[in-house]
């Protein structure tokens, strides 16, 4: 568990929209997963700069160990705790996210980090549900589950139906991003556009290992029994009656091979196209920054 360079990018990005404040908990004590000089550019892309000596200090951490608690106070958090099964990283809680918090838990904290935790928990709708439960009202969530090619990290790859089925108004959440990302150099930041909206489910069929990044906010006090779920894309079939549409993106590459190229070489020629096909290029992604 812990930040690569792309996750600590959203948790930054998240600390300029005063995300990261009051009461901090990490799901996992986090490790900062990203060399010095990457560090320090990603700090100084988002506004912030420190000394050099404190730049040091936020990156080798209160121990040297490399967590993040010190970066979380940095950036804005007055305490910082980290909830984990285990005490093997220090945690300062230690708690089996398998069962639902209790009471004195609920609403103690302004922000929880999810940087790669929740996929390795079995019973996992109880920890979602543990952690909305553990948030104050205004309180923020962030989430980087990991999405596709990744099979066999944890017990789960998520949907970003998960996160607009679950962080919905009627469960007292706003949901403020829900994000896309290849865990590459060249990868591209893309917003997923609700499936309700479009009316299409938003699939994804990619080559790169890839993670989602949400963000949501806890608008009021919740009962935990009365959550209310539901895949998104069927509600809106549902209460329109729409037909469910082809979710791959259309290909004019793809429909001209079909016409003109003799059938012994076509699939040769798919599957060379495939591998050159922009997998985001569907109207449920929209290029973005985090």
């Amino acid at each position: 568990m812990g930040f690569d360079p792309y996750i600590l990018e959203f948790v930054l990005a998240s600390a300029r929209d005063g995300c990261i404040r009051g009461r901090c908990l990490q799901l996992g004590r986090q490790y900062l997963n990203v060399e010095f000089e990457q560090f320090s550019r990603l700090l100084r892309a988002y506004g912030y700069s420190p000394a050099p000596d404190v730049l040091a200090h936020l990156h080798r951490g209160n121990d040297g160990a490399r967590y993040a608690d010190e970066l979380l106070k940095y950036l804005g958090a007055s305490k910082v705790d980290s909830l984990d099964v285990s005490d093997y990283e220090g945690a300062t809680v230690q708690f089996d996210l398998n069962r639902p918090v209790p009471q004195s838990f609920w609403e103690q904290y302004d922000c929880i980090i999810d940087g790669g935790t929740l996929e390795h928990v079995f019973n996992i709708p109880v920890a979602i549900v543990s952690c909305m439960m553990m948030l104050r009202p205004g309180g923020c969530f962030l989430s980087t589950p990991p999405a596709n090619n990744v099979m066999g990290h944890g017990f789960y790859q998520l949907s970003p139906d998960v996160f607009f089925g679950v962080f919905t108004e009627a469960n007292g959440f706003e949901l403020d991003r829900v994000l896309i990302r290849e865990n590459r150099p060249r990868g591209k930041w893309y917003r997923i556009v609700a499936p309700h909206l479009n009316k299409r489910r938003v699939e994804l069929c990619n080559r790169h290992q890839t993670n989602l990044y949400v963000r949501a906010t806890k608008t009021r006090s919740h009962n935990p029994t009365g959550l209310q779920v539901q895949q998104s894309f069927y509600e809106a079939v549902w209460s329109t009656g729409a037909v469910p549409q082809d979710n791959r993106a259309s290909s004019t590459a793809l429909s001209l091979l079909k016409k003109i190229v003799p059938r012994r070489i076509k699939g040769f020629l798919k599957a060379c196209l495939a591998q050159h096909q922009n997998p985001f290029r569907h109207p449920g992604y929209i290029e973005t920054k985090p």
